[in-house]
């Protein structure tokens, strides 16, 4: 469960501590299951600025919300996803259609 007011994310009854930036891009891609975003989309709409190639702020915060996810796996838990060559996907569980 993700609350966009409250800025709490839930999996089951497990509180997730996410930063703001974090949580802006669980909420972009959960938003949007199975949609592909570009490095490029996904800075320039959580960080409000320009991206460029060479910063690695994106990578590093898709990291973290892949490890605090990670703490809850399992077969009913969407997964983030890199696309080679493309970005980033929130895949829908495995478990669900």
């Amino acid at each position: 469960m993700i609350n966009h007011v409250t800025h709490e994310v839930r999996i089951g009854e497990q509180p997730l501590e996410l930063t703001v930036k974090s949580f802006e891009l669980l909420w972009i891609l959960a938003s949007n299951p199975e949609r592909v975003f570009s490095k490029t989309e996904l800075y320039e709409k959580v960080w409000q600025e320009d991206y460029v190639d060479d910063t690695n702020t994106l990578n590093v915060h898709i990291h973290a919300l892949r490890q605090e996810l990670s703490k809850y796996t399992n077969l009913n838990t969407p997964a983030i996803k890199t696309v080679w060559g493309l970005g980033y996907k929130m895949e829908r569980p495995r478990g669900k259609k």
